[in-house]
């Protein structure tokens, strides 16, 4: 509505309003390009550290769900890539890989210092993809969660869980 407001000319805001929205519902984001705009307006060089998160909400009786990766600097995410998940709650070990393989496409596994997740991100399936990828990850994890060490059995962690 703001923008419609200042458009110049005779056309009457309503004019206006009714042709952006028209733009808007017949237009799509290139998630690549767009991807790549913000990637080469980052503020600082590679590497990055990368992070993935989840929201998801309900807009009227819609479920919105989102994957999303996101480079951080200095206290702040900044979304390159994301996944529309078609279904409530947790994302699943192929969706987050298909979202790292396409970031790794577009920009190389050169450019990733490190990954940061949260608990809900962990999974066998999901670890390996990251150890294939020479990728180190830092994964929140609960507090009473036990991980079998390779000659020193199962062991409680508290914290992260550092790869």
């Amino acid at each position: 509505m703001k923008l419609a407001q200042g458009f110049e000319g005779q056309t009457k805001y309503e004019s206006n309003h009714r042709r952006i929205q028209r733009f808007f519902a017949e237009f799509v984001i290139d998630r690549y390009l767009l991807a790549r705009l913000i990637f080469s307006l980052l503020p600082h060089k590679p590497p990055y550290k990368l992070s993935l998160d989840r929201t998801n909400w309900k807009f009227g009786k819609t479920d919105i769900n989102i994957l999303m990766l996101s480079v951080c600097h200095k206290g702040v995410a900044m979304p390159l890539l994301w996944k529309m998940l078609p279904k409530r709650g947790n994302s699943n070990a192929e969706e987050r890989k298909e979202l790292l393989n396409e970031y790794i496409k577009l920009f190389g596994v050169t450019t990733i210092s490190s990954f940061l997740g949260d608990r809900e991100f962990i999974g066998e399936p999901w670890f390996e993809e990251l150890i294939r990828h020479k990728v180190p990850f830092f994964i929140r994890i609960k507090e009473n969660m036990k991980v079998k060490i390779p000659r020193k059995g199962t062991k409680r962690l508290l914290g992260c869980l550092i790869i």
